[in-house]
């Protein structure tokens, strides 16, 4: 996955590119990101889930850790209402 960033600087037409690794795979979870590059953050959600898990950060690293973050939040909220994964996943991830 790449991603072209700004410098963020008005008028700049220098441009940087980051890849993004595997590491958006957590715990069997995978992570589909985007940046704004106005407002200079990463942005993602967990996909494949029935329900809507977000995370964001600022740098790479920050988005790598709220991601797991997350998914570990969910996880402890899953078990909390009794649920299992398999309950957890979407419909469409469950006819792969």
């Amino acid at each position: 996955m790449l991603f072209s960033l700004g410098t963020g600087l008005r008028g700049s037409t220098e441009r940087y590119t980051v890849q993004l690794t595997e590491s958006f795979c957590y715990k069997d979870y995978d992570g589909q990101i985007d940046y704004d590059q106005e407002a200079g953050i990463f942005h993602g959600q967990v996909v494949n889930l029935r329900d809507v898990i977000t995370f964001q950060g600022t740098s790479i690293e920050e988005l790598c850790r709220a991601f797991q973050d997350s998914v570990d939040d969910y996880l402890d909220f899953c078990a909390r209402r009794g649920e299992t994964l398999e309950d957890t996943v979407s419909q469409e991830k469950r006819s792969e």
